[in-house]
């Protein structure tokens, strides 16, 4: 199906000064960063008022403490992951980011999503990259750049979750972020407007989101 972009820009949220540290600058520039997740939130409970009823929707993520600390904007989403390190489980449960007692969710559990989410009757998930590859999500309305990942492999196999049909759907919509707000960030995201722009999507640029604080 055609694809419309909608790149949001983070102009709203604090600068994240510029460091050769990547793990620090995912960590305060997206995983732990609360003014683009709310971003991330406002974005898509907005989507979901636009297009009514229970339109499905995939938040792609590159981490699994990004998925939980956007977990705290997006409860009615199911977390998909690969495994959970137990000292993060335990200082996410600690600290109520996490319920107690469901995580880390078993390859049984995790196969299961996947059936759920290909069948269409399990509509909102976060996801981290176990669903890069080798997935169809035929009934998919709405996938959710929050990774902010620039590599090939993302920025080729996540979009093209959003073209597949099962007839039930005229248009596939990606939310994207310029990451403004850190200039190595920005790079990435720039890498991937260009791939929308290399397949001929149609890209509007919206501006930033009011955010209560």
């Amino acid at each position: 199906v055609p694809v419309e972009v909608r790149v949001i820009s983070t102009a709203i949220c604090p600068a994240i000064a510029k460091t050769e540290n990547t793990t620090a600058l995912n960590r305060w520039g997206v995983w732990r960063n609360e003014h683009r997740n709310k971003l991330i939130a406002k974005a898509i409970h907005e989507v979901i008022l636009e297009l009514g009823g229970q339109p499905q929707i995939l938040v792609g993520v590159a981490t699994v403490e990004h998925a939980v600390h956007l977990y705290q904007h997006l409860r009615d989403f199911t977390l998909v992951y690969g495994s959970m390190d137990p000292n993060d489980k335990f200082r996410w449960e600690r600290d109520e980011l996490l319920p107690p007692d469901v995580h880390p969710i078993s390859f049984a559990q995790r196969e299961a999503y996947q059936k759920a989410f290909q069948e269409g009757t399990l509509r909102r998930a976060i996801a981290t990259g176990v669903w890069h590859t080798g997935v169809d999500f035929p009934s998919l309305n709405v996938l959710v750049r929050a990774d902010a990942q620039g590599g090939a492999i993302p920025n080729t196999q996540l979009p093209g979750r959003v073209t597949r049909s099962d007839g039930s759907k005229s248009l596939g919509i990606v939310i994207d972020f310029d990451d403004v707000h850190s200039p190595t960030l920005a790079g990435r995201a720039e890498k991937r407007l260009s791939g929308y722009r290399g397949k001929g999507w149609t890209i509007k640029q919206l501006l930033p989101r009011y955010l209560d604080t």
